[in-house]
Parts: structure tokens; C-alpha cells; sequence
């Protein structure tokens, strides 16, 4: 119980550092994770990628994504802005139902940005885009959720893929360590003793079954002792014979 408070208490301020967090200058590692697959398709597909790419550049970052292969869902994700800023989502329109969407890595002289992008001639590319396509810019703020599992009853408790790096995850992972040293050490209990039949309790409702049997079948009355005088005769009878 003492080890499950602790994780608990850590997984809170986490969570709080988390929400605290500013937002402004972590989104820049968007622009640095995408870069890795400049001329790359990493995502395998042949067709409307550009979403997959940026929902995976998102994970592998630590942010949740839309888990929608439409370009236009992100206008509905994070936070919005009304300028482009590095880091942010840039969500354009393309022809007159599609769309495109890529992080922002800069803005040229005439306020239109630089997007780095997913499918931008069938690979990662980066170009200048026209402001006026934009849709929307958008920031990530939400973090992908804790794969924390509680402790409960005396089971074990584990984190994994903490979204956010920081002392509280090595405080955890300290927990975690100490709580498993106890666990080895400690001895395991003796096993509980089988109670023989002698100390079994009567079922309540077998007491009372037996007690209707014994009424139905009462036991035989004794038979009356003979009274004296009858007893006498039989033995003068018997003198005569």
C-alpha cells in the first residue's frame, strides 16, 4: 500500500509538470523528427499519406495525433493559432474537396510558410506553400496517455512510455526498483492449515433436515415393566409344573 501512494503521487506530478508544460517551444521537434525522412516515404503507402506522416511524426514525438488518414481532420486537433509559428500544423486545401498537411519550419519574406510534409511529390519534402491555402495552423498539446498500470491488491505496478522526460520518471522508476527488491526478499507465507471435518461447522440447513428426520422416526418407546403380582403368578405356575 506505502509503494502504490508513492507511484501514485508521482504519476500526479507528472501529470501536472505535463499540463504546465509550455507549449511553444517543445512543438519544434516536430520539425526535427520530420526531417529525419526528407526524401523517404517512411509510411509505405502509395496514396492520401500526408495525414499517416504527420500522425506519426506526433507519436513519435510524444503527442497524440488524429488517427485519421484525412488531411482536414487536423483543423479540429489541438490548439489554434492565427499565425504560423515552427512547430505548428499547418492544414491547407487542396483542389476542391482534398487537403494537405505538414508542420511549419519557417515563413518566408512574404508570410507564407514552410512546410515540411508527407507526400509533396510522392516523398517527405519541404517547400513554400501559399498562405492563402492555409486553413488552419494548429499547436499540439495533448500528450499521449500514461501506459501506467496501478497497483492493486499487492500486484506489481509498471510504467512505460512516460510522455514526459523528466526526474519524476526516474523517481518512478526508483519506486518501481525498491518495490521489487521488497518483493523478492519477503518470505513467502505458510499455506493456510485444512481444517479437519471435526472443525467444519454444521450447515444450518442440514441441521434442520436432520432435525425433521429425527422427528418423523421417533425412537420406540420402552415397554412397561410387568407388575408384580402377574409376575408371581407366572412363577407359581411354573412351581406346579
Amino acid at each position: 500500500m506505502r509503494h502504490s501512494t508513492r507511484i501514485i503521487l508521482a504519476i500526479g506530478c507528472v501529470s501536472m509538470l505535463a499540463a504546465s508544460a509550455p507549449a511553444s517551444s517543445e512543438p519544434s521537434v516536430l520539425v526535427s523528427e520530420a526531417r529525419k525522412y526528407m526524401g523517404t516515404n517512411p509510411t509505405g503507402r502509395k496514396k492520401i499519406w500526408c495525414a499517416t506522416f504527420m500522425n506519426m511524426v506526433l507519436a513519435k514525438t510524444g503527442y497524440a495525433g488524429t488517427n485519421s488518414d484525412a488531411a482536414k481532420s487536423f483543423a479540429y486537433y489541438g490548439r489554434r493559432i492565427s499565425e504560423p509559428r515552427v512547430g505548428a500544423i499547418a492544414v491547407l486545401s487542396r483542389g476542391r474537396r482534398g487537403g494537405h498537411v505538414g508542420v511549419v519550419a519557417g515563413v518566408d519574406s512574404h508570410g507564407n510558410p514552410i512546410i515540411i510534409s508527407g507526400n509533396h511529390n510522392k516523398r517527405v519534402g519541404e517547400s513554400v506553400y501559399p498562405r492563402a491555402r492555409v486553413i488552419a495552423y494548429v499547436m499540439p498539446t495533448e500528450r499521449r496517455a500514461l501506459t501506467t498500470q496501478f497497483a492493486a491488491r499487492g500486484a506489481l505496478t509498471t510504467t512505460s512510455e512516460l510522455a514526459l522526460d523528466s526526474p519524476i520518471a526516474e523517481l518512478i522508476a526508483a519506486i518501481e526498483a525498491e518495490q521489487n527488491r521488497d518483493n523478492r526478499g519477503a518470505r513467502p507465507a505458510a499455506p493456510p492449515r485444512a481444517a479437519s471435518g471435526r472443525d467444519l461447522p454444521l450447515d444450518p440447513l442440514l441441521a434442520d433436515l436432520l432435525s425433521l428426520l429425527k422427528d418423523e422416526h421417533p425412537k420406540p418407546a420402552p415397554r412397561p415393566a410387568q407388575p408384580p403380582q402377574r409376575q408371581q403368578r407366572v412363577q407359581q405356575t411354573a412351581g406346579r409344573v
